[in-house]
């Protein structure tokens, strides 16, 4: 399975939305539940989708009269368009989705933070004979610019030129091109790309961190609505969030359990092996002690980063960006 958040920006910026055709939820009678939709961030089914599945399993939205629906987008470019539409409330996406949706003009905004730290590298084998950067010599990266930004500014960070790297470019999967010996390393995640090498090809490997080399430790994933759901949902969105931030810790301090409860709703989307290991390595990263907590320092860093490496021409304030208003602290 691949499973990489970088792929979607590129389709962002040529985003058209006439918002003037969103319309309210319809208000639902004494005692129903209130549906509420969540749009993932992929085709397809994986674990990041645990949180908010483990809150519907486990009663967190019941408790706050709530039902959630899960919609799989046609592609992943999809979630930010979803919300700003009125087609879903919610979208699990990326914080650089966001970053690019607000430049582009489009009212979207992070409610949590999922991820807390930034877990794209520089995969390379861990029996080989590569111990720097400067040791690659052939690499394989996502045919976006924020792939091939983030690896120059590791490159500049050491003080290499990136024309001394043979660089092949995929546009669905660099690790059959690692696992066939094309090329030195791969760019990744821990939890996709590093996961289906060690799954798939059986290979040890280890990663050169970005955020060790220049690149900003950015949240990855969020969840995010937009501000015309916010404002004439507020009741509901703090109820959505309330639960989902609930099953988001539940999942860290079960995680067996909470694996479970994915494959017994999809029960066919991953290998037992596959979705355990990719469970293992999000872990780490859902881990915190304040969930959701965004820091605005760091919205900052990451939006300045984008604007340097020409990904956004304009920046928004920073406070349009991102709340903290459902986060429990």
């Amino acid at each position: 399975m691949k499973k990489t958040p970088y792929l979607v920006f590129s389709t962002l910026i040529v985003l058209s939305i006439l918002l003037s055709g969103c319309q309210p939820a319809t208000a639902k009678p004494a005692g129903e539940l209130k549906k509420v939709t969540i749009v993932a961030d992929w085709p397809t089914p994986w674990v990041g989708f645990i949180p908010w599945l483990v809150a519907q399993e486990k009663g967190f939205y019941q408790e706050e009269g709530l039902t959630v629906e899960t919609i799989l987008p046609a592609t992943v470019a999809d979630p930010p368009k979803y919300v700003a539409l009125g087609k879903a409330d919610f979208a699990y996406t990326t914080q650089l989705d966001v970053i690019l949706g607000r430049a582009a003009g489009i009212p979207i905004v992070s409610t949590a933070a999922v991820f807390r730290y930034n877990n794209w590298g520089i995969i390379y084998p861990k029996d080989g004979l590569i111990q720097s950067l400067a040791d690659i010599k052939t690499l394989s990266l996502y045919e976006n610019t924020w792939d091939h930004s983030c690896f120059n500014a590791m490159m500049a960070h050491e003080g290499l030129n990136v024309e001394d790297v043979k660089i092949l470019p995929s546009t669905s999967d660099t690790v059959p091109l690692f696992l066939a010996g094309k090329v030195d390393a791969i760019g990744g995640i821990t939890n996709a790309e590093q996961t289906e090498v060690l799954i798939t090809g059986g290979k040890e490997t280890n990663i050169f961190m970005g955020r060790d080399y220049g690149v900003p430790d950015v949240y990855v994933y969020v969840f995010a609505s937009s501000n015309q759901f916010l404002d004439e949902n507020p009741e509901t969105a703090a109820k959505f969030m309330r639960a989902t931030l609930k099953g988001l810790q539940y999942s860290v301090e079960n995680p067996d359990e909470a694996l479970a409860i994915f494959e017994t709703l999809y029960p066919d989307a991953l290998s037992k092996e596959y979705a355990q290991a990719s469970w293992d390595a999000t872990l780490p990263v859902f881990k915190t002690d304040v969930y959701g907590y965004q820091d605005p320092a760091l919205w900052v860093e990451v939006q300045d980063f984008m604007l340097s490496i020409g990904l956004i021409d304009t920046t928004s304030p920073v406070e349009e960006l991102f709340t903290n208003e459902f986060v429990n602290k």
